[in-house]
């Protein structure tokens, strides 16, 4: 039985440590075999180790790559594109920041501006903007507070801080989701900063079967991204 292969191009660590648990959530853990590109040779960033091997029930193998820097995620695919195609991939998907290059509202601009550099034949890529930053779908994931502390729940936040139930729409409003994150994290003497640790302890406390059946709703870019996944398993 020949695997359906998926290549999903990241800037970061944050997003290749989110979409690794979520792949894990995602799908059946004996269908899948996940690895993780481990040869850049940008110093700064580090390297996730976790990598889930196939077996004989596999049926899909994924590959994430961490271009390291918003960037590069369009020219890595670009650059990579052809040559993973010829080795099997069927679909591949990149994941930015639209913060600090763009505004909410060059959100549409952005996007046809990626359609339009990747190349004609590339019918199969996605490129998803994590509006405006991948926080903002953890932000919107609101099981998540009171697992990270006791004390964090959503009567406190709101009366401290923001009224989820005021938000309209997260990508727009939430205009820095990472120092809004972490500023409702200080409401409990916590942080959020973009490292190992950190970011760890929020991956790994997001109910992911909240987001997969309520926050796409509320979060276009995520529902994009589950959309997508959708479409590669069918």
């Amino acid at each position: 039985m020949s695997l359906k292969k998926l290549a999903i191009f990241v800037e970061g660590y944050t997003e290749s440590k989110f979409v690794l648990k979520l792949l894990q959530e995602f799908f059946n853990k004996n269908s899948i075999s996940i690895m993780i590109n481990e040869f850049s040779n940008r110093t700064e960033c580090p390297v996730i180790k976790e990598i889930i091997s196939s077996n004989d029930g596999t049926k899909f193998e994924i590959l994430i790559f961490n271009s390291c820097t918003d960037t590069k995620v369009l020219p890595d695919i670009r650059e990579r594109y052809q040559g993973m195609k010829d080795a099997g991939y069927t679909h591949f998907i990149g994941i930015r920041d639209l913060y600090p290059d763009f505004t909410y509202l060059e959100k549409e601009e952005a996007i046809q501006i990626n359609k339009f550099l990747l190349d004609k034949d590339s019918i199969n890529a996605t490129f998803i903007f994590a509006t405006m930053e991948v926080e903002t779908w953890f932000i919107a994931e609101t099981k998540h507070y009171t697992k990270i502390h006791n004390d964090l729940t959503l009567a406190k936040i709101k009366d401290k801080y923001i009224d989820f139930d005021d938000i309209t729409n997260y990508e727009e409003e939430i205009t820095e989701p990472a120092k809004t994150l972490n500023d409702i994290y200080k409401l409990v003497n916590l942080a959020y900063k973009k490292t190992d640790n950190q970011t760890t302890r929020t991956v790994e406390n997001l109910d992911y079967e909240n987001l997969y059946l309520n926050v796409r709703m509320k979060v276009p870019s995520l529902n994009k991204l589950f959309e997508t996944l959708e479409d590669f398993i069918q």
